[in-house]
């Protein structure tokens, strides 16, 4: 497999349709079943996902890092761009001296809420929206719903 998945923090619903749709035996690991949807169904295989998940999975063929998030956004998902470092828990990729995001913050004490929904109220860590796939390679990064 040239898909391996590096982070997985979900649960999969309708995981027996899942796994006649891939071809795999019920004992198949959740690891297993999320690199064969993405080996099989490309950037498309969240959609194939039923649950609440944060995924991220590295494509060695192409050479590039995809994140996933559900299509509620029950996991949370966030990403360091410089790092590629990626982690559902938002405490654990904060640095000592972590610069702010401003604007976010402004965001936030004039609206009461954050209007980017990839943004943090950290300069450098970002997150994956609810219901989108991002991915990051040598040309940046991109989001697509």
């Amino acid at each position: 497999m040239s898909v391996s998945v590096t982070l997985w923090n979900g649960r999969i619903d309708a995981r027996d349709d899942l796994c006649r749709a891939l071809g795999v035996p019920p004992s198949a690991t959740d690891n297993d079943l999320v690199a064969r949807a993405f080996e099989r169904w490309g950037d498309d295989a969240p959609t194939h996902i039923l649950g609440d998940f944060a995924i991220a999975v590295w494509d060695e063929s192409r050479r590039r890092l995809v994140l996933a998030r559900d299509r509620f956004g029950v996991r949370p998902l966030y990403f360091v761009r410089e790092t590629n470092i990626v982690s559902s828990d938002l405490a654990s990729l904060i640095a000592k001296d972590e610069p702010l995001d401003e604007t976010a913050i402004n965001d936030f004490l004039l609206f009461g809420q954050g209007r980017d929904p990839a943004r943090t109220t950290f300069a450098r860590i970002e997150r994956v929206p609810p219901a989108h796939i991002a991915i990051l390679d040598e040309h940046g990064v991109r989001f697509r719903r």
